[in-house]
């Protein structure tokens, strides 16, 4: 069974089965996104509230949406909206996707021009279609052998509205 893995979105937000390699592998990405892989997780990881001087790649963080999974909690993926409730589940700091079609989202509460969404491959996990305000920005095969690797997803240039990532 495939699964990705999605850590969270910090505002500056498909899957199919296959071989894994060395490394997650950028297959695609827009014009407008850079994409960084390997950054140390924890550099990736905030909590709500947030303290007031996180940042990514330099950018100040100013609002987190956070992808964490808790089935005791009543809202169990923390700020964001699944396709399948019954078969996406995750830990304390991420929501795992286990089967092609499932999909996750979430909308910001603050406008910004820059949006970084924050993912976690290894090796049981497929392609990632990452999608900001329903355009694709970057498309990524998340699997990975040995270790868990992060990619960070930073999309600039976007109208200064509230945006809505999804993968």
């Amino acid at each position: 069974m495939r699964k990705t893995h999605l850590a969270a979105v910090a505002l500056v937000a498909a899957m199919a089965l296959g071989t894994p390699a060395a490394g997650i592998n950028v297959l695609s990405s827009s014009g407008n996104t850079v994409v960084y892989l390997a950054q140390p997780f924890w550099d990736l990881e905030f909590e709500n509230p947030l303290v007031g001087n996180e940042t990514v790649m330099g950018h100040l963080v100013i609002e987190w949406r956070d992808a964490d999974y808790d089935p005791a909690d009543p809202n169990p993926y923390d700020d964001w909206s699944v396709s399948d409730p019954a078969n996406i589940d995750g830990n304390a700091n991420e929501i795992w996707m286990r089967q092609p079609g499932q999909s996750i989202w979430t909308t910001a509460t603050v406008p910004s021009t820059i949006v970084s969404i924050h993912l976690v491959g290894d090796n049981n996990d497929g392609i990632a279609q990452v999608m900001v305000d329903g355009n694709e920005v970057a498309r990524l095969d998340m699997g990975t052998t040995g270790t868990s690797q992060t990619a960070l997803i930073l999309v600039k240039g976007l109208p200064n509205a509230p945006h809505t990532p999804s993968k």
